[in-house]
């Protein structure tokens, strides 16, 4: 090879190997998006999921307290509504 064929050899690996570097640095890049994206998909449906059990919960507790109350009748008052 003479130096000019070599030179340009040299060239065209090192472009390649700057073109697949790039090439990696934006695909890393995209998985940090996608992973990041995903993390914050995941902490939406864990905020939603304990606000629904938070609800569930309030409902719960909403329907223990009215079975447990108590309807006190005053025994002197014909009306049923006493």
């Amino acid at each position: 090879m003479d130096g000019i064929e070599e030179i340009t050899t040299r060239d065209a690996i090192r472009d390649t190997t700057i073109r697949d570097a790039i090439k990696d640095a934006i695909f890393k890049e995209a998985i940090k998006e996608v992973i990041k994206k995903a993390n914050i998909r995941d902490a939406i449906t864990d905020a939603r999921f304990r606000d629904a059990r938070f609800r569930d919960a309030t409902n719960d507790a909403t329907k223990d307290s009215t079975k447990d109350s108590v309807t006190f009748h005053n025994p002197t008052c014909h009306n049923p509504t006493c």
